[in-house]
């Protein structure tokens, strides 16, 4: 048995996102986190090699695919297939929190542009490198959430 404690879970910011890393999944590549997004943010359109897994616990979020787009509530869950273009975003004045399960190569990515302190709130400016290092971890930006 492994107790990690809310205390010792890490925590990353990254596009305005907090995302607090709440352990791997064992014998797998997976992981379970808890993505904090705050009113109007949301990720841009992407998509990368694995699946992922949303179910949002608090707060209202607006899920884009090829297949459309879906508002999800508490308890919805919206699941992302491999290679699938896809982004969310709040549609709420108040901050959503969503639980997601997703790749170990997902969060190699989140470290890369993440920080691990919070953010001042002004939004990172340097485009250029974050699609570098998107592209360097197998992530594909598309455009707008």
């Amino acid at each position: 048995m492994a107790l990690l404690t809310a205390r010792e879970a890490e925590t990353i910011y990254l596009l305005g996102d907090s995302v607090v890393l709440r352990g791997a999944i064992p014998g797998t590549d997976w992981h379970m986190v808890e993505i904090t997004v705050p009113p109007s943010s949301g990720v841009p359109l992407h998509s990368h090699a694995s699946a992922e897994i949303f179910r949002v616990l608090q707060g209202e979020v607006r899920f884009r695919d090829d297949d459309g787009e879906c508002v999800a509530g508490p308890g919805d869950m919206f699941h992302v297939e491999p290679d699938a273009p896809h982004c969310y975003r709040n549609i709420r004045s108040a901050p959503a929190v969503m639980l997601a399960i997703m790749d170990v190569s997902v969060l190699r990515f989140f470290r890369a542009i993440g920080t691990t302190a919070p953010p001042t709130g002004e939004a990172p400016d340097d485009i250029e490198t974050l699609m570098r290092i998107a592209a360097e971890h197998g992530i594909k930006y598309i455009g707008a959430a």
